[in-house]
C-alpha cells in the first residue's frame, strides 16, 4: 500500500487553515464584540476556554505539518 504523503500533508494543512480562520473570528469576537453585547460571564469563560483549546489544536497541527518537511 503506497500512500501519497503530499496529499496527506495537504489535508492537514487545509484543516489547520480552516481552524485558524475560525480561531481568528473567535478572537475578534472575544476582543471586540463580546463586551459590547454584555454576554453572560459563564458563556464568556467557555468561549475563552474554547479559544485556547482551538489554539492548542492549531499548534499541534503545525507540528504535524513540520514533520512532513
Amino acid at each position: 500500500l503506497e500512500i501519497d504523503m503530499s496529499d496527506f500533508k495537504q489535508r492537514v494543512q487545509d484543516e489547520k487553515d480552516e481552524l485558524d480562520k475560525k480561531l481568528g473570528a473567535l478572537l475578534n469576537f472575544l476582543s471586540y464584540e463580546a463586551h459590547e453585547i454584555n454576554i453572560d460571564p459563564h458563556q464568556l469563560n467557555l468561549l475563552q476556554k474554547q479559544y485556547y483549546a482551538m489554539l492548542h489544536y492549531s499548534e499541534i497541527l503545525q507540528e504535524r505539518i513540520e514533520c512532513f518537511e
